[in-house]
């Protein structure tokens, strides 16, 4: 089952994971690719994944460059745009959630983001680009490990 998926109204915060995760892949879907997937995620990051954007971002300045990460983890690639999104709820509990995007940018992808509920609200914290078992060119990546550069 596909779902239709739309931005919420300007100046409303999504509340819920699902909503969060479809606010994240409006603009892909509407052709205006964000300037960085980390800023985008930033907005809705627990305080520990925010941390590590955060030094990422001063990691890049300090040296003119990539520092951790080189790709956009929310479309699993450094270009293209997801096609065919579905967006499925996971496990929930009352401070977990698990939320999945499967589409295609290249081939099969999975991304799947972990919530956790932090001052009563719903935050990211982790990214996790599952690859199929068969994929020869990625591994999976969690994106707190890569950004911590504790990488496999």
């Amino acid at each position: 089952m596909a779902i239709l998926v739309t931005a919420p109204a300007a100046g409303i915060t999504p509340a819920t994971p699902h909503t969060i995760v479809q606010s994240l892949y409006a603009p892909y879907l509407a052709d205006q690719m964000p300037d960085s997937a980390q800023d985008s995620l930033r907005r809705y990051a627990s305080k520990s994944l925010k941390r590590l954007i955060d030094a990422d971002d001063a990691c890049m300045k300090r040296e003119q460059g990539i520092c951790n990460i080189d790709f956009d983890i929310l479309i699993a690639g450094q270009d293209g745009a997801p096609s065919h999104l579905a967006i499925t709820d996971g496990p929930a509990t009352a401070q977990g959630q698990v939320v999945r995007a499967r589409f295609d940018n290249g081939g099969a992808v999975e991304v799947r983001f972990v919530f956790v509920r932090q001052g009563g609200a719903w935050k990211i914290d982790d990214v996790e680009d599952l690859r199929p078992q068969d994929d020869p060119i990625r591994r999976d990546i969690h994106l707190k490990k890569q950004l911590s550069g504790t990488t496999r």
